[in-house]
Formats: structure tokens, sequence, C-alpha cells
């Protein structure tokens, strides 16, 4: 490891900040594996783009624009085998990653933001907790009893105590988000693909995931698709019954997954358009230009909607809930019509 401003960094690994949480860091992972690709194009690959709706017991609901496979489909058109590494056990989850950093080898794994001593004032609220963010653990110092972390949106590399480390791995908030001691393990001992290739495979895939919507998710209170945002817009017929101090609190949090919390804004499809405005490059493609334009409108179309969400605590009124309801629909119909121009997009 070298000396970085007194952080251990593992020698060759290369931190670059981003707008995703998870496909900032597998980024810096592959790099420091030899495959050098932007953050657009490890998202696009692993069809990044999601559509869900989620309602968890006792929680705020909450809503989602990334695809849940993002990084097994990632894995499988890169030809990077991906292994998921979890345990409840505290202290094996340390001595697993331990092993990985004393043998100079930089891993992503999941942690608990609330348990990240950065972070502090930057989190929705004080009692926020989210077990799945992405970081880097790429440097340790037994002497220090610490480690160093890669974030996406820190440009400095952060360093914390293997205390603080082991808290936010082990923290249990929500099963269903918990990081469980998460660890992403590629194999990067295999063939590489040629982009060109795989691209509009990654296109068509994400075009089809995009309508796809589970009934056995509902069960668990997770709407996925565009069925999915109409169950939401359903619901927010419901909010002006809510009282100011609640609607306030939804409203700023669902407004944040849209523009704030790791999207890049526009409920991640500002991130996809650039996608494919680099892949219309790279295939010298114009169709996927405009397939650009259209996600960085669709984009535009969700930073309206959070706009409005934001201010809607102000108004609380029913005519209100039909304006959001009005954008919300309109949004529908664009991610049916865009998901289904991915879906049949072929290249010769």
């Amino acid at each position: 490891m070298e000396n970085n401003n007194e952080i251990n960094v593992i020698k060759g690994f290369n931190h670059k900040t981003g707008v995703h949480c998870t496909s900032s860091a597998l980024r810096n992972i592959f790099e420091f594996y030899g495959l050098k690709l932007s953050e657009e194009m490890i998202f696009g690959i692993g069809g990044g783009l999601g559509l869900g709706y989620l309602k968890f017991k006792n929680q705020n609901p909450m809503i989602g624009g990334r695809q849940n496979d993002f990084e097994k489909n990632l894995a499988k058109l890169m030809n990077t085998p991906l292994k998921i590494y979890r345990t409840k056990d505290k202290e094996e989850g340390w001595n697993h990653l331990r092993s990985y950093l004393e043998n100079n080898k930089p891993m992503a794994i999941n942690i608990d933001m609330a348990y990240l001593p950065y972070h502090k004032g930057d989190l929705p609220r004080e009692d926020y907790h989210f077990g799945m963010h992405t970081v880097v653990v790429c440097g340790y110092n037994p002497k220090k009893n610490t480690v160093s972390l890669a974030d996406t949106a820190y440009e400095e590399i952060q360093e914390i105590t293997v205390e603080e480390l082991s808290a936010g791995r082990n923290a249990s908030y929500n099963r269903w988000l918990d990081p469980y001691n998460f660890i992403y393990e590629f194999d990067f001992n295999q063939k590489r693909p040629d982009l060109v290739e795989i691209i509009p495979q990654a296109i068509r895939n994400n075009g089809n995931s995009l309508q796809k919507s589970s009934k056995l998710m509902t069960f668990m209170g997770i709407y996925s698709g565009p069925k999915g945002l109409n169950k939401f817009a359903e619901d927010l017929g419901t909010w002006p019954k809510l009282s100011k101090n609640i609607l306030l609190e939804q409203c700023k949090e669902i407004s944040g997954y849209i523009s704030h919390y790791g999207t890049g804004g526009g409920f991640f499809r500002f991130l996809y358009s650039r996608f494919l405005l680099e892949c219309a490059e790279l295939l010298e493609d114009n169709r996927l230009s405009d397939l650009s334009d259209n996600y960085d409108s669709l984009g535009k179309e969700w930073e309206d909607f959070s706009d409005h969400l934001e201010k809607f605590p102000l108004k609380g009124e029913e005519e209100e809930v039909l304006v959001l309801q009005k954008l919300l629909m309109n949004i529908i119909h664009l991610e049916r019509e865009n998901a289904k121009k991915l879906a049949n997009y072929w290249h010769p």
C-alpha cells in the first residue's frame, strides 16, 4: 500500500467521483483490474434503469429508478463472474474482507450509510438508514485499526475505524435493505468482450426489464415496472389526509429519490442518456443519439414532477394531487414508449 495524506491506499487504485454509488464504485474496481470504462458505460451495460415503488411496513414509501439485477447483468455481459458474499457473523465478515485487503485487493461492499461519520449532515433525517450504499474499501491500516473508503460523492479518500465499518456492515433496520457484510466478488480472469458486440444486447435487456412487473413482489410491498408507478399514482390520492409533518417528510424523501440520492438527477435517466450518447459514438449510430435525447427529456419530466412534489406540502390540496397524478401518468406513458424502443434496438 502507498501513503496518501497519511491514509493507506492500495497501490494502483484510482478513485473517481461519480453520481451513483454502485456504478461509480464498480467503475473504480473494474479500472483497478484493467477494464477502464466510464461510470455511464458500467451503468448501461448492467441495464441499470429500473422502476419500482416500495411500501414497507412502518416505513415511508420509496420509489426506485435503478434495476435490482444491475450488478449481475454487468458481470454476465462483461464475462466477469460475480459471487455475492454475505454473512450475519460480524467477526467472520470482517476477517473475510480483511483477507482481501491484506492481499492488496480493493473490494466493493454495501454498508449502512448512517454509520459513515463523514455522511453526518448529508442524510435526509437523523434516523435515516440505507444499508445498500456501495463504497470501495481500498486500504487498511492495522496499526491505527482503520480502513480507507472511496465513496462516490467525495473526491478525497475517507478513513474510518474498523469498528465503524463493522457496525455499518452489520446494521439491522430492514431485512430487505440490510447489508449483511455484503461484498462484490468479481472474477476478472476471463476473456474480455468486445463492447460493440455486447452493448446492443445490454440495451435490449434493459428495455425488456423496464416493462416487467412481478406479482410475487407485491406481496412484500414491492411494486415494479409501470404498474408500480400506477400504484404510486393511486396512493398519492391519500396523501392530503396525512399530517403536515409526515407529508413534508414523505415529499422530501420521494423528491430526493428522484433528484438527489445518488441518481445523478432525473431518476437515473440523465445517467442513462449519457450512456446512450457514448454508445452512439462508439457504434456510429445516430438512432442512439435520438434515444439519448429521449431519456434526457424523460429525466427532465421526472425533475418537474420532483419539483412539484417538494412544493406539495405548502399546498396539500386535492387539486394539487390531480396535478401530480397527471404529471406521473405522462411519465408512465413516456417510460413505456422509450422502454419499447430500447427493447427493439438492433445493430447490424
